[in-house]
Order: structure tokens, then sequence, then C-alpha cells
């Protein structure tokens, strides 16, 4: 039996061996597929501060909007406008989910609602060449979110509050 066993695998693997040629541009196929386009991720990296809490992150662009993440575990999604969602951020170690709703922007933080600031809307300002787009929100603190846009419509700068406090998460692009 167990002679049968080893000419039976001897057979399949060699009729599975005799059908199937790897050519040149098949492997290339496959290490291109496997390898991913070559994207470089030193101009998205993006400088992260969170009280006196300081990281490094990468900025990735989703169907949800821009994703700033690292090893460490901070994460934030930005949709355009607003940091919506929030993890990590060091000692903090925060978890924030932030939606806009009838009479204000309702913050939860694990899972537990926190806050209901009133925010007004976005104020646009040019300035040395870039543009500030702020935004006073009142909630426990009063406090002005900010976005800055340089001349190339690239946003450089992102300043939220994420609980309505006067605390901030900020995030600079780093220069190249």
């Amino acid at each position: 039996m167990k002679t049968f066993t080893v000419t039976l695998l001897c057979v399949v693997f060699t009729l599975s061996a005799s059908g199937c040629a790897v050519r040149s541009s098949q492997f290339d196929a496959l290490k291109a597929i496997v390898s991913g386009p070559n994207v470089s991720f030193t101009e998205s990296r993006w400088s992260l501060t969170y009280g006196g809490y300081r990281s490094e992150v990468l900025a990735i662009a989703t169907t949800s909007g821009t994703l700033f993440s690292n090893n460490a575990g901070d994460r934030l999604l930005f949709d355009g406008w607003i940091i919506r969602e929030a993890s990590g951020l060091g000692s903090k170690r925060g978890d924030w989910r932030i939606t806009d709703v009838e009479g204000g922007r309702q913050i939860l933080r694990r899972g537990r609602k926190v806050n209901l600031p009133v925010c007004e809307t976005w104020q646009r300002e040019e300035q040395s060449g870039m543009i500030r787009f702020s935004q006073v929100c009142k909630g426990y603190a009063a406090h002005n979110n900010t976005i800055l846009v340089n001349q190339a419509g690239e946003i450089t700068l992102i300043r939220q509050s994420l609980d309505g406090s006067d605390t901030f998460a900020t995030l600079a692009k780093i220069s190249k």
C-alpha cells in the first residue's frame, strides 16, 4: 500500500510539473503584481501632535478620505474638512468618532458621547500666498479648527479639536 501511494504521488507530481512551464514574462508579471507599483512615501509624511504627544504618520488616500497612520497605532481619517475618526495618539489612547448631526457636531470617545459643539461655517482667508480655512466651534471650550492650503492647492496643515476642548490634533506636512 505504501509503494502504491508513493508511486501515485510521483505520477501526479510529474503530470502537474510537465503541464506548467513558467516563462520569464509570466514571472515578471507575477512579480509586478506581488511587489506593486513603486510609490515613494517620502512625499506623504506628516508630523502629528496631540497635546504633548508627537509622532510621524503617512498619508494614504482611501475611498473614505485620507488616512494618516503609522506603526505605533496612530490613525486619523480626514474627509477633506474634518478629522472624522482618530485612534491611538500616544498615552491618551483615544478612540474618537466625529459626525455632523442636527444642532452640532457629535463627538464620541470610545462609543460614549462626550460633546456636541456647535460649529460655524468655514471661513476662507488668503495670507502670504496661502489660503487659511478656519472654523469657530463652541463646545466645552470655544476653539478654532484650521486648514492651511499652499499655492499649489495642497493641504499643508490640519489643526482640529477632537473632543471639543482646547487640545488639538495637528497634522503638518513634512517638507521634502
